[in-house]
C-alpha cells in the first residue's frame, strides 16, 4: 500500500460499511511513526468518503 501511495499520492484501503472505515481511519492514524523508516514523523493520513 505504502509504494501505491508513494506513486500515485493515495490508495484505496477499504470499502466498507462506515463504521468500520471508521474505525480503520482511527487505527491508522493512532499507529503513528513507522518504526522501520529513519525519516517517518507520523502517521499515514486516511480518509473516509462515500464510495462512487
Amino acid at each position: 500500500m505504502a509504494s501505491v501511495v508513494d506513486s500515485q499520492g493515495q490508495a484505496i484501503l477499504m470499502t466498507g460499511a462506515k463504521d468500520e472505515c471508521l474505525l480503520k481511519q482511527d487505527q491508522i492514524h493512532a499507529y503513528g511513526p513507522d518504526p522501520l523508516m529513519e525519516i517517518s514523523v507520523g502517521s499515514m493520513s486516511a480518509v473516509v468518503e462515500p464510495a462512487a
